[in-house]
């Protein structure tokens, strides 16, 4: 199950080969895979790996997306809100090489009381992190 960001060679692929499908022919898939993180996924499975990796871009999408609106909002103009819209490379960087896991980076710009947290109490109060 690719994603979009097959197309960039940057995916989280899944497959779940039946029961008529050889080991050659499984191996095969995996190679073509090999660039993107790739699992052998059982059948039953399959319905979460679309949900969360062939969706997932979409989700991603709509926050890059959204998050410039918000800068707009709070009056941030020019350079200033391209600036604050190019970091969030680095923070997928930093998850993808940094070795930490999400919450601890997360913990690691999130202040007791600070912006960050109330922020992400917003989000949590409104439902963004509810699953389907």
């Amino acid at each position: 199950m690719p994603n979009i960001s097959a197309t960039v060679m940057e995916a989280a692929s899944a497959i779940s080969p039946g029961s008529a499908v050889s080991k050659d022919d499984t191996e095969v898939a995996v190679k073509f895979l090999m660039r993107s993180e790739n699992s052998n996924t059982s059948g039953n499975l399959m319905e979460a790996v679309t949900g969360l990796s062939g969706s997932g871009p979409a989700y991603i999408f709509m926050i890059i997306e959204r998050l410039p609106m918000a800068e707009c909002t709070k009056g941030l103009t020019g350079n200033c809100k391209t600036a604050c819209s190019t970091d969030r490379p680095g923070a997928a960087r930093m998850v993808l090489d940094g070795g930490s896991h999400t919450g601890e980076l997360k913990d690691m710009v999130t202040s007791p009381g600070g912006t960050t947290i109330r922020g992400l109490r917003v989000m949590e109060k409104t439902g963004v992190f509810e699953l389907p």
